[in-house]
């Protein structure tokens, strides 16, 4: 857990919600609104949150959320409360998270789980994968191996497919056919790396932490 997990308790839930409940219950952009002093709002997808809100981050960020079982969203997510808002740059920048999340899933996670279905070729050309074209080569061959699993496929061809706020998509059809905690972490890890190559900061913890608390006394009262 993080240090901000020890400073308040907030459970994230998969969803969108109306009103946090009296242990939080949002979303992950949900809380890193409030948490940026933002007036709570119900995120259903990226275009939802404020304009300092990177999209393709964002929309990641939603999709882990929704996918993840609740124990892991408490573990890997709940860092990244503080880290969402800030994040937003310029469309180059933008475009540049989305393919290195993009080629990222591809070398990582679709090479991970290539080898698991005993493709250690497939593997290595996705570990290869340079570029969108790559990664969109790469799809083909996995999708006419007769070994392939559908959850290798999904997430590569989920990949090789998405644009600059699409790399959501395939985290979210890993998980959901996947399900492993490596998995999840790799996820992370990526999205981690994605927020550093532009535009971030960390909100104080302690700062964020009353303006939680408030968040859910307002609704438990309205």
């Amino acid at each position: 857990m993080s240090k901000f997990d020890h400073i308040v308790r907030w459970r994230l839930l998969s969803g969108s919600h109306d009103f946090p409940g009296s242990d939080g219950g949002t979303c992950i952009n949900e809380a890193a609104i409030v948490a940026a002093g933002f007036e709570y709002k119900k995120i259903s997808s990226a275009s939802d949150c404020p304009p300092c809100f990177s999209r393709p981050i964002a929309a990641c960020a939603i999709r882990l959320n929704d996918a993840m079982p609740d124990g892991l969203r408490q573990e890997l997510l709940i860092p990244f409360v503080t880290r969402l808002s800030g994040t937003a740059d310029t469309p180059e920048m933008e475009l540049k998270r989305g393919q290195f999340m993009v080629i990222a899933g591809v070398n990582r996670i679709s090479a991970l789980l290539c080898e698991k279905i005993k493709r250690p070729d497939l593997a290595q050309e996705c570990r290869d994968a340079k570029t969108i074209a790559d990664c969109r080569a790469v799809v083909p061959k996995i999708r006419k191996s007769a070994a392939a699993a559908a959850d290798a496929y999904a997430y590569a061809y989920a990949y090789a497919y998405a644009d600059a706020d699409a790399y959501a998509d395939a985290a979210a059809a890993a998980a959901a056919a996947a399900a492993r905690k490596e998995i999840y972490v790799i996820a992370c890890q990526i999205l981690d790396e994605a927020i550093l190559l532009g535009k971030h900061t960390e909100l104080d913890a302690c700062e964020v932490a009353p303006r939680l608390e408030a968040a859910k006394r307002e609704k438990i009262s309205a």
